[in-house]
């Protein structure tokens, strides 16, 4: 009974507030609540993780805002609210993954792109959101090359981000106490994903912005050139 009041409660405010102001507000407080828990759990689920990583034999290393909360801010981002981690395709192994399940982190679903060669798998830790992001291993120019699903179209297709990076090896830092690892050149990896202007905060940062400021290492792959979907678990391409 409360439920169904709740629904008929939100349903009423959608209509005063009118739809898009209604969804901008749960947004934010989804937003608001998910900051709370990366900073009540981040360093836990770092730590756990970076333990099954050196248990297991894999590298991996911070990304996106995580890794630039811990260069720039040397903390968590204040409007952040995940752990985004990078990792060679190699070492994401359904073992690696049903590792991380008996450790605690929660299985919540998986991308890949149409040829099953990049993924994407989130978890939950203490109901902190936990990504994992696929890379390829150093090619002949020594980069590797990130895969990012974007915001999905009609919900169903994501378009491709891609993000390349030369590779100098992976350094291991102190971030809050733990031990991480971070690519060694981590301050060229910020300006591919963030510009050189990455130490000042970018309000709305959005892949588009990004394709159009910061050039040919971040971009945004055609959709009918190739595309990334949810797909179950069983079905990813990953090793035993």
């Amino acid at each position: 009974m409360i439920d169904y009041c709740l629904k008929i409660a939100k349903k009423c405010l959608a209509i005063i507030l009118g739809k898009k102001r209604f969804y901008r507000i749960q947004k934010w407080r989804y937003s608001r609540i998910a900051s709370s828990v990366l900073k009540a759990e981040g360093v836990e689920a770092l730590s756990c993780f970076n333990e099954i990583t050196e248990r297991s034999d894999k590298e991996y290393w911070l990304y996106w805002g995580t890794l630039l909360g811990a260069y720039r801010e040397h903390d968590f981002i204040e409007t952040d609210d995940d752990i985004d981690i990078g990792m060679f395709k190699k070492d994401i192994s359904l073992q690696f993954v049903e590792e991380m399940e008996r450790n605690g982190f929660v299985y919540l679903h998986s991308i890949s792109d149409k040829i099953n060669e990049d993924i994407h798998i989130a978890f939950s830790y203490k109901g902190l959101k936990f990504d994992l992001y696929s890379f390829t291993e150093p090619n002949i120019n020594n980069e590797i090359v990130g895969f990012t699903p974007g915001k999905p179209i009609n919900g169903l297709v994501y378009p491709i981000i891609r993000t390349i990076h030369k590779f100098v090896g992976i350094s291991e830092i102190q971030f809050k106490g733990i031990f991480v690892k971070v690519l060694s050149n981590e301050a060229d990896v910020l300006k591919t994903l963030y510009g050189d202007t990455f130490m000042k905060p970018i309000p709305k940062f959005s892949a588009e912005y990004s394709k159009k400021q910061y050039g040919p290492n971040y971009y945004l792959v055609p959709i009918e050139e190739n595309s990334a979907s949810v797909v179950d678990l069983k079905d990813l391409n990953l090793n035993i």
